[in-house]
């Protein structure tokens, strides 16, 4: 297996950007999700479920001190990542309460403008703490290693996962889709299809990874991420033949991954290393 391409998502549930290499910390790939859009009144955070707009804006770092947001209408705006003595908001995400920092009025009132409702932006940043609950067997049970990702650090998928349901989807009659819709933090290549299900601990690059289990998926796999139009066959024709066998309910596409080792480095091109 080599890796293929490294995706860095810097606010949860807009359009990320790819790069060549990447340092990885406990927390993921830098710079990974460690924004969040959510709504101004009750602090709930905001995804793609609910708000499909949100593939309409792109995101991506210049350095480490600035965030550049862009909508599809050619609008941007910098912002600044918050200091230590930036307001602080208290944030619910999934079952979690933490506590992050405002970014800002002009990214408040940016963002609102095109989601149709008040929101505000925060950032995981000082005093800003989330445990790590993985499956059983995980290393790093505990570990307050999570931005603001669903449930593990890093993501994981195959071009060959992607090309099995592509090729379901045309027996179908439906249009293949492409790997955004997924949201990786790592694809892989050269390896037979879902052959990520079976990694347990794992070497790429300088960084060692542990497996945290298949990651279920939603309603964003079948939310266009240029249109935000949705596709519901994408999701229903994965059900056929990815059901979690211990939880039907559920349908598996990819891995999610702890990261096991000091801060290091991925590149696409680098093989990935079984560990025993």
């Amino acid at each position: 297996m080599l890796l293929t391409a490294l995706h860095v998502f810097p606010v949860k549930s807009l359009q990320g950007f790819s790069a060549p290499s990447i340092r990885v910390d406990h927390r993921g790939l830098a710079g990974d999700r460690r924004f969040l859009v959510i709504d101004a009144a009750s602090g709930e955070f905001l995804t793609q479920r609910a708000v499909p707009a949100m593939t309409q804006l792109t995101c991506r770092l210049e350095g480490e001190g600035t965030l550049v947001l862009h909508h599809a209408s050619g609008h941007s705006v910098s912002v600044a990542v918050p200091s230590a003595s930036a307001p602080r908001r208290t944030v619910r995400i999934w079952r979690d309460l933490v506590t992050a920092t405002d970014a800002g009025d002009e990214a408040a009132a940016f963002l609102s403008s095109f989601l149709d409702a008040k929101v505000r932006l925060v950032h995981a940043g000082e005093g800003y703490h989330r445990t790590l609950v993985p499956p059983l067997g995980s290393p790093d049970a505990g570990h307050d290693a999570l931005g603001f990702v669903d449930a593990a650090p890093v993501l994981i998928t195959s071009e060959a996962s992607l090309d099995a349901l592509n090729e379901r989807l045309l027996l179908r009659g439906a249009p293949p889709v492409p790997m955004d819709r997924f949201r990786p933090s790592l694809v892989l290549r050269d390896c037979p299809p879902f052959a990520e299900d079976s990694l347990q601990r794992f070497r790429i690059g300088n960084v060692t990874f542990h497996s945290a289990g298949p990651c279920a998926r939603c309603t964003v796999i079948t939310t266009d991420q240029v249109t935000g139009e949705r596709q519901p066959e994408v999701l229903t024709t994965l059900a056929d033949f990815r059901r979690d066998p211990r939880q039907p309910a559920k349908v598996n596409f990819g891995i999610y991954a702890v990261i096991t080792s000091p801060p290091g480095l991925c590149s696409v091109g680098d093989p990935l290393v079984p560990i025993d």
